[in-house]
C-alpha cells in the first residue's frame, strides 16, 4: 500500500523480484495514489522497467470513490435498515461531503453519532435520525480533516498523547516503542496497552495483522 511513498531500497527489491521471469506462482498487488505519481516518479519508472522485462504487462486498475447507491447500501447496512430508501437524506448529505471515499464516509457517520444527529432509539431498538438535510449538512464540515480533528479532540488526553507521539515515528510503531515513549510521560506499560486498544476501537490506529506493529488508520490522521 502507498507505493507512492516507497523508498529507493524498497523499489530496488520490487524491481529484482517482479522482473524475475523465472519466478512463478506469485501474485503481487500494489496500491498507489495516481495523483501523486507522474511520469518522472520513481515508482512509475519502475513499473515501466518491469513491463519491459516481462512478457506480460502489469494490469492497472483505476479505483474511484463509491457511487451514491453504494454509499446508500453501506449506510443502510451500517444502521441495520431494510432498504437504502430509509436513509436517502442521510446518504445524500454524506456523499456530498465525502465524494464516496469510504474512509471519509465512516468518519462522517461517526461524527454524526458523536453529535447525536444519528442515534440509537432505545424505544424502537433501531438507529435513526430526525434532523433535516440542511441540519445534517451543518453537522458535518466541508473539510473531512475537521471531522477527524473533532474525533481526536474527543478522545481521552492520554490517547491523544499516544497519537501525537506516534506521529513522530515513520511508517509504524511497535508496542515496546510506544511503552518506552509513554513511560517518559509517566504512563505505565500496562496502561499503554489499554490506550492502544481505545485508539484501535476509535479507528485512529490499526494493528497490522500477525505483527507487533501499529500504524495510523489513514495518513490524514
Amino acid at each position: 500500500d502507498d507505493l507512492q511513498w516507497s523508498d529507493e531500497t524498497s523499489l530496488d527489491l520490487l524491481k529484482d523480484v517482479l522482473s524475475n521471469i523465472d519466478l512463478d506462482n506469485m501474485l503481487f498487488i500494489g496500491a498507489y495514489r495516481c495523483n501523486e505519481v507522474n511520469d518522472e516518479h520513481p515508482f512509475h519508472q519502475l513499473m515501466d522497467q518491469i513491463d519491459k522485462a516481462r512478457t506480460t504487462n502489469a494490469t492497472r486498475i483505476e479505483l474511484f470513490g463509491l457511487s451514491p447507491d453504494d454509499i446508500g447500501e453501506f449506510i443502510s447496512d451500517t444502521l441495520s435498515k431494510d432498504d437504502p430508501s430509509e436513509v436517502t437524506t442521510l446518504t445524500e448529505v454524506v456523499f456530498k461531503k465525502t465524494l464516496g471515499n469510504i474512509f471519509f464516509v465512516q468518519q462522517a457517520l461517526e461524527e454524526l453519532v458523536r453529535k447525536n444527529a444519528v442515534f440509537y432509539d432505545m424505544m424502537m431498538f433501531s438507529w435513526d435520525y430526525n434532523v433535516s438535510k440542511v441540519q445534517l449538512e451543518d453537522y458535518l464540515s466541508d473539510d473531512v480533516i475537521d471531522v477527524i480533528k473533532s474525533k481526536i479532540t474527543g478522545l481521552p488526553t492520554e490517547v491523544r498523547m499516544l497519537a501525537v507521539l506516534m506521529s513522530f515515528i515513520p511508517n509504524n510503531a511497535t508496542m515496546s516503542t510506544m511503552r518506552s515513549l509513554l513511560k517518559g510521560e509517566g504512563v505505565s506499560g500496562t496502561k499503554v496497552e489499554k490506550l492502544v486498544s481505545v485508539a484501535i476501537k476509535n479507528g485512529i490506529i490499526l494493528h497490522l495483522s500477525e505483527t507487533d506493529k501499529y500504524a495510523f488508520a489513514h495518513d490524514k490522521i
